[in-house]
């Protein structure tokens, strides 16, 4: 049986977070999917859950998917996470790539997450 991980999924937007789960959905269906429309509910989603990866919008109320990715860093260097976002400007790439961040261009497919999931599960279930 496959080894279940918990993905927190961070937007806004009911569609962007309807699509994330759907394509989490099709390439683990066991997957458990903890939703949050902005930063704050996320990090206590986090705190209280502690996932295991996260897939993160750049532009939400409140504090911006960048900032939320730099407050959990403090507290959990390793855990993998993806920028979702519309927003393609480098400066936003390169402040995801110093935070060891991936960077997934929306509108997310199927075939983006699924190699973001796969590349990223081993290394969770290997700590």
């Amino acid at each position: 049986m496959e080894n279940m991980l918990t993905v927190l999924v961070v937007d806004d937007s009911k569609l962007a977070q309807l699509m994330l789960r759907k394509a989490i959905t099709s390439f683990a269906p066991g997957y458990n999917i903890i939703m949050a429309k902005d930063g704050e509910e996320a990090f206590d989603l986090y705190q209280k859950n502690t996932p295991d990866i996260a897939m993160i919008d750049y532009n939400m109320p409140g504090i911006n998917g960048i900032e939320l990715i730099q407050k959990l860093r403090t507290i959990d260097k390793e855990m993998p996470i993806a920028l979702c976002t519309a927003n393609i400007q480098t400066t936003i790439q390169n402040k995801a790539k110093n935070l060891n961040v991936a960077f997934i261009a929306k509108p997310v497919t199927n075939e983006t997450v699924a190699q973001f999931l796969e590349k990223n599960r081993k290394t969770v279930l290997e700590h």
